[in-house]
C-alpha cells in the first residue's frame, strides 16, 4: 500500500489555532471532501469506502488533510481501505449518475460533526 500525503485534521496548524466554531466548520469541510472522494471512488474505481465508526472518527482514522488554505480545508486523501466495511461496487451501481447518491448517503452518516476537540 502506498503512503499518502497529508495529516489528520487535528494535527494541522490551522486547526490548532482555530476557534471552536471554526474547528467545527473545518471538520464538516473535511467530511464533505472525504464523502465526495468516497462517492467518486465508488463510481470510478468500484470501491465504496464505507466506515462503521461514528463521526468524527472518520476524520481521525480515515481522512488525511492534504491542503488547508485561509482556515478552510481544500484537499483530502482517503486511507484505510482494509476494513471489512468497504465494499466492491459492480455493474449499474458504478454509473456516474449514482455519485450523488453515494455522497448523500455518506453525508447522512458522517457529515454532521459532533464532539469537536
Amino acid at each position: 500500500m502506498k503512503r499518502k500525503e497529508g495529516v489528520q485534521l487535528y494535527e494541522t496548524e490551522a486547526y490548532k489555532k482555530a476557534s471552536g466554531q471554526k474547528k467545527g466548520e473545518m471538520a464538516k469541510e473535511t467530511a464533505q471532501l472525504g464523502c465526495s472522494k468516497s462517492a467518486e471512488d465508488a463510481s470510478h474505481k468500484g470501491v465504496w469506502h464505507n466506515n462503521k465508526r461514528t463521526f468524527p472518527a472518520i476524520i481521525i482514522y480515515n481522512i488525511l488533510v492534504v491542503e488547508v488554505r485561509d482556515e478552510s480545508v481544500k484537499s483530502v486523501e482517503l486511507v484505510d481501505y482494509g476494513e471489512e466495511s468497504n465494499y466492491l461496487v459492480h455493474g449499474e451501481a458504478r454509473n456516474p449518475e449514482y455519485i450523488s447518491k453515494y455522497y448523500d448517503w455518506c453525508i447522512h452518516l458522517y457529515g454532521q460533526p459532533i464532539g469537536v476537540v
